[in-house]
């Protein structure tokens, strides 16, 4: 009966180890969000002191089963441990790095998020097994109606045992479906309004539409096609309009982009939640701003500023470019020949006018407005 509780108990380590690596350091302060996951692995911390007792009586039923599936799930287990122990010593330098080592390291790495639903499987058969199989000694007894009510109770009392250990076990199982399925996913990007300037090269976006303490994502395609992101947010409330208008990109975790929760704007990237009414300030994971005038009930970006952050972002789009040297149209990303001149690529339709730009790019892109640099702090050079 022992065989049980030890499968169970190795399966809510696992498990236990599973989900709580993640409630515990999604946030670092005490909120809704951390409430909720403390919550939960304090639940699978009940259901999992519930399935013990009942897969222990089923893995006793169970027979040579029990055996066969505590010396598969403790090789399994222990093939795990050792390829963390492995992998903290090769950190460490305690061992030498060989190329053996490390594919052992990388398979364990890989099959460890999968051990956790090998046990709950493991766990499942043995309550299967258990009780479909008659167990319990026969008991003699004078009366033959005793032992057909004793009978009867002791089939009652497997059944009820089973259902528990199905059920907690399922209930587990649904949990960590739930967390890899659903509430594991990356966070995506809200879809970005296309934000096209106008006959001034201003982009000009009216206030009341996004005054409403949303975020509120757009997208400008520079000119070499560079896909720069935006947003604007109201810090603050509707009779107490203060917009932040930054750049969907970090000065030190890149351009993953924001995404709101509550009054909580999030860098995807490292997962750090800002406040709304910093939103607008330089510095740490806050978004980089923007720079824009409020004119009348609008806000005004130019172009130009738009273009100089084409630099924080990786994304490049499909468009039609001309060559700067003799004035041909040709596709950006299908271009032979590219050069970079102050943050900004150039595209040529040929060696010749490659290298004549190549030579003296000042007399073909003098006016080139010199892009920002992303750098790992919260100040940018000009390239």
């Amino acid at each position: 009966a022992a065989l049980g509780g030890v499968v169970a108990a190795l399966a809510g380590a696992e498990a236990m180890t599973h989900a709580a690596d993640y409630s515990f350091t999604a946030t670092a302060i005490l909120n809704t969000e951390a409430i909720l996951h403390a919550a939960g692995v304090i639940l699978a911390l009940i259901l999992l002191g519930l399935a013990a007792p009942a897969l222990a009586v089923a893995a006793g039923r169970a027979g040579r089963w029990g055996g066969w599936a505590l010396a598969a799930i403790l090789a399994l287990s222990a093939l795990a441990w050792a390829g963390d122990l492995m992998l903290a010593a090769l950190q460490r330098d305690l061992i030498e790095i060989t190329a053996l080592r490390v594919r052992i390291v990388a398979w364990a790495s890989a099959a460890a998020p999968a051990l956790v639903y090998v046990l709950i499987a493991v766990a499942v058969g043995l309550a299967v097994i258990g009780f479909l199989r008659r167990g319990g000694a026969a008991v003699h007894h004078r009366s033959a109606a005793v032992d057909v009510r004793l009978g009867q109770a002791h089939r009652l009392r497997a059944r009820r045992w089973r259902d528990l250990a199905l059920a907690c076990v399922a209930l587990l199982g649904v949990g960590l479906g739930y967390q890899e399925v659903w509430a594991s996913r990356p966070p995506t990007l809200s879809e970005a309004e296309r934000a096209t300037p106008d006959a001034r090269g201003n982009v000009v976006i009216p206030i009341a539409p996004v005054a409403d303490g949303n975020l509120h994502r757009f997208d400008f395609i520079a000119s070499d096609g560079h896909r720069v992101r935006f947003f604007l947010i109201n810090r603050y409330d509707e009779s107490h309009v203060r917009m932040g208008v930054v750049f969907d990109s970090c000065m030190i975790c890149g351009d993953e982009g924001y995404i709101q929760d509550g009054n909580e704007i999030i860098c995807i990237a490292c997962n750090v939640h800002l406040f709304r009414p910093s939103i607008g300030k330089a510095g740490g994971c806050n978004p980089i701003p923007l720079d824009h005038e409020i004119v009348g009930d609008a806000v005004v970006i130019r172009a130009v500023d738009l273009e100089k952050g084409a630099k924080f972002f990786s994304e490049v789009v499909e468009i039609e470019v001309k060559d700067p040297v003799n004035g041909h149209t040709l596709t950006n990303t299908r271009a032979p020949f590219q050069y970079e001149f102050r943050g900004k690529t150039f595209f040529f339709d040929g060696q010749a006018s490659y290298d004549a730009f190549r030579v003296s790019p000042e007399t073909y892109a003098a006016d080139t407005v010199s892009r920002l640099w992303r750098a790992h702090g919260y100040a940018g050079s000009e390239g």
